[in-house]
């Protein structure tokens, strides 16, 4: 499954439709050996600490708190 996010450098991110639409947001920051997710849903506050397993100018992966790895590709 590819879903694309948006990082940006300020350390807000946003996943968004095909239409523009954004369906989720928050912030990121890395720290350490992590790449921290936080975001709000209704009125809980997430955070979701990640530990990054490798890292590329045009790729990075994570460990999921599940043992799965999520790898996140530059877009073009």
């Amino acid at each position: 499954m590819s879903t694309p996010i948006y990082l940006y450098d300020n350390g807000e991110w946003e996943i968004k439709k095909d239409d523009g639409a954004v369906l989720q947001y928050g912030v990121w920051q890395y720290k350490g050996t992590k790449i921290i997710w936080s975001y709000k849903a209704d009125s809980y506050i997430g955070h979701d600490a990640n530990p990054i397993l490798s890292a590329t100018p045009r790729e990075f992966q994570v460990l999921e708190s599940d043992r799965t790895t999520t790898t996140f590709s530059k877009l073009d």
